[in-house]
């Protein structure tokens, strides 16, 4: 009787996840799902400007996930996110000018670990990682400014340059 309680909670839970992330996926640059190719999701998760907005994140998919993290001169307390980041990531890729805190919190923990100056080279990296039945996220955990004019035109570039690489 006990398991059958916990088989149905667990149903339940998924059930709650997978809606909350249908209703965050109407918003436009949080947990956008735009494009399917190869059997590999890109999720476009750019209005993620802090680590809990990327916790949640990371925490709502359930498949493989390579993340697409960026840096600026704010320090970030990436240990906080150790735990989830080892459960849920396979693979980080970087893109900023400062990737030092990233780097030493979190590459010892997942299988690949990539660092580089140009969204665009860090899409291109995380499309040669990919496999069948990934999700490749785009939650930067920080603040646009300095290459971008918002999270807005950050989400959009995301989105302009995995379609003109796929």
């Amino acid at each position: 009787m006990e398991k059958k309680k916990i088989e149905n909670l667990s149903a339940r839970l998924i059930a709650n996840r997978q809606t909350g992330r249908v209703s965050f996926s109407d918003v436009e640059h949080r947990l956008q799902t735009i494009l399917n190719h190869k059997d590999v999701e890109w999720i476009n998760d750019s209005k993620a400007t802090n680590l809990e907005s990327t916790c949640y994140s990371l925490d709502m998919l359930q498949k493989p996930i390579i993340w697409i993290v960026g840096t600026n001169e704010r320090s970030r307390d990436f240990s906080l996110i150790e735990k989830l980041v080892r459960l849920k990531v396979c693979k980080i890729v970087c893109y900023g000018k400062y990737d030092t805190a990233v780097k030493y919190s979190l590459s010892s923990v997942v299988d690949g670990y990539a660092y580089k100056n140009e969204l665009s080279d860090a899409i291109d990296i995380a499309n040669k990682w990919s496999k069948k039945g990934y999700a490749v996220l785009f939650s930067p955990a920080c603040a646009s400014y300095g290459s971008f004019k918002d999270y807005k035109h950050r989400g959009d570039e995301f989105i302009r340059i995995v379609n003109e690489l796929l």
